[in-house]
């Protein structure tokens, strides 16, 4: 749930940064050096969601974690404005992330 004294500004750097962690997800399954189908599907399902967040700026942040801690970071912080995601959004995101789990370094 959203506090009540956070901003429109907030809000866009909330989307801005969650979409920094799903492209930095999308980077670590499409760039993956064992390559399989599995995860070029889940790196184009990661271009979908991108897609979903049209013209907002991703942030830059760090690319350390592995797929599944970069979803779920992006989930975390769109969780602080989740009254703003809209469900499209949300569900894309939490459907990825358990399509990702815990098996994708």
């Amino acid at each position: 749930m959203t506090s009540p004294d956070r901003g429109a500004s907030n809000v866009e750097d909330a989307f801005a940064e969650a979409l920094g962690h799903i492209r930095n997800a999308t980077d670590r399954l499409l760039g993956d050096d064992d390559q399989s189908t599995s995860t070029l599907l889940l790196g184009l399902s990661c271009l979908d969601l991108q897609a979903m967040f049209g013209d907002v700026w991703p942030a830059c942040v760090a690319n350390e974690g592995t797929p599944s801690e970069s979803l779920a970071c992006a989930e975390a912080t769109l969780g602080e404005v989740l009254d703003h995601v809209p469900l499209a959004v949300w569900a894309a995101l939490r459907s990825l992330r358990e399509q990702v789990g815990d098996g994708h370094r």
